[in-house]
């Protein structure tokens, strides 16, 4: 058996995490990065032209890559290999209309609800299967840290998303009344040249005057990410608003035993335990509570930090992710 991994460019951040655990399960890859921003038709020839040379047997992408209709993965592709497509974004909030999904050969989504929703608007089985985090980056340092440098952290975007930026702001302002340490790394505005960064910094600053001190406006590697999250006592976790799957960041946060404090997502298909693995929040005053207590509670913080760092290490690294998949 041997492998075509098509990512496109925001995900090629997966890239190292795809090839190690290709590496453990002895299947060779091959991996064609695809530019969502370029017309497909010449990606399409390289593509084929790879399977050819090759002698690729499957093809998996990682979501439907698509420009005002028209799908990367085309019938020529899936009629010369088997396609197999992992959704890493809810299928049913997408509301895909692609004729050749029903010739995937197999089809995984991060979000339960795309379960039914499949069975329903297309006819088409597919599987639960989370998208989780690489072994030497996420899930290679359990041992505790000596210092924890920041009380709360959160890696990830949050422009436009109001959930996201009215959760941090009340983190934000419990930080500053009770003078803890907080780093808030992400794309909050515009920053390509100079003129973009103080109006955009200068924006944010009069909507979100609580928050502004706490952001790094920068996009991280996934080794800083893992970094930060090593260093911080409380890894905020906060999901959109319509995914109810727990999504990759609960992975690599938990994988190097670090603290979890996540909103509550769906359980039945991942047996996470608040106060067991992680702890879930429901309300920003419970979230706030939460804080408090868990910044002056070290050692029962830590010791949830290992559990769950144990228990994605043997149950949801991204090896099993691909034994799923591919039947090793």
């Amino acid at each position: 058996m041997k492998v075509v991994l098509v990512l496109e460019k925001c995900f090629c951040m997966f890239k190292d995490s795809f090839c190690e655990a290709f590496e453990e399960l002895d299947i060779p890859v091959v991996v064609f990065p695809a530019d969502n921003s370029r017309e497909y038709g010449e990606q399409r020839k390289k593509l084929m032209q790879r399977i050819s040379s090759e002698h690729i047997d499957i093809l998996l992408i990682l979501n439907h890559l698509n420009r005002e209709h028209d799908f990367f993965i085309n019938e020529e592709i899936v009629q010369n290999v088997s396609c197999y497509v992992w959704f890493v974004d809810s299928l049913e909030t997408e509301k895909i209309q692609d004729p050749c999904l029903n010739k995937y050969t197999k089809i995984f989504s991060f979000e339960p609800k795309d379960i039914p929703y499949a069975k329903k608007a297309y006819h088409l089985d597919i599987q639960y299967l989370p998208l989780t985090a690489g072994k030497s980056i996420f899930c290679s340092k359990m041992q505790q840290p000596t210092e924890r440098a920041y009380d709360i952290s959160f890696v990830g975007l949050a422009a436009g998303s109001e959930k996201r930026l009215r959760i941090l702001n009340a983190a934000a302002e419990y930080c500053l009344t009770h003078h803890r340490t907080m780093a808030v790394y992400g794309h909050y505005w515009h920053n390509s040249h100079f003129f973009q960064r103080m109006i955009g910094s200068l924006r944010f600053k009069a909507k979100y005057p609580k928050l502004w001190p706490f952001i790094v406006n920068e996009r991280v590697s996934p080794e800083k990410c893992a970094e930060i999250y090593r260093t911080s006592k409380i890894n905020l976790n906060i999901h959109v608003p319509y995914h109810t799957g727990f999504n990759c960041r609960t992975f690599e946060i938990l994988g190097n035993g670090n603290f979890e404090l996540s909103d509550r997502q769906n359980t039945e298909l991942i047996p996470f335990e608040s106060g067991k693995h992680l702890v879930f929040y429901h309300t920003i005053e419970d979230l706030l509570e939460k804080i408090d207590y868990y910044l002056t509670h070290d050692e029962e913080r830590e010791a949830i930090a290992h559990r769950g760092g144990a228990f994605v290490n043997e149950r949801y690294s991204f090896t099993n992710s691909l034994r799923v998949i591919f039947g090793k």
